[in-house]
C-alpha cells in the first residue's frame, strides 16, 4: 500500500520490558546511559558485544539484529554500564514471535 511505512524495530526500555519481538524485526533497547550490551541467541554459546550510540532524546541505543531469528527463538542480553564501570547483573531474555 503506497504511503504505509512497516515498522521494523521493536523497542525495550528498562521501564519497559516487551518480552516478545515479531519475527522480522530489530530489537532496539533504549537505554538511559552509554553502555556496552552483550547479547546471544544461542544461549550465550555465542557471545556478542555491541556499544550504544547516543540520541539527540538523551537515551542511547543498540539495535540488535533479531529480524533473522526463527520463532520461538530467545535472545538474552545484558548490559555493562560504561560511565559507571558496572554490569547491570541481571540478563534479560526477548522471544521471537
Amino acid at each position: 500500500m503506497p504511503g504505509k511505512h512497516e515498522i521494523l524495530v521493536q523497542s525495550w526500555r528498562m521501564n519497559a520490558k516487551i518480552k516478545n519481538v515479531v519475527r522480522g524485526r530489530r530489537l532496539r533497547l533504549e537505554l538511559p546511559e552509554p553502555a556496552k550490551v552483550r547479547w546471544s541467541s544461542d544461549n550465550w554459546r555465542v557471545v556478542n558485544d555491541m556499544a550504544t550510540t547516543a540520541t539527540a532524546f538523551g537515551t542511547h541505543i543498540c539495535d540488535l539484529p533479531t529480524q533473522n531469528l526463527r520463532i520461538d527463538e530467545t535472545v538474552v542480553f545484558t548490559m555493562y554500564w560504561s560511565d559507571r564501570n558496572t554490569w547491570e547483573g541481571e540478563n534479560f531474555e526477548v522471544r521471537v514471535g
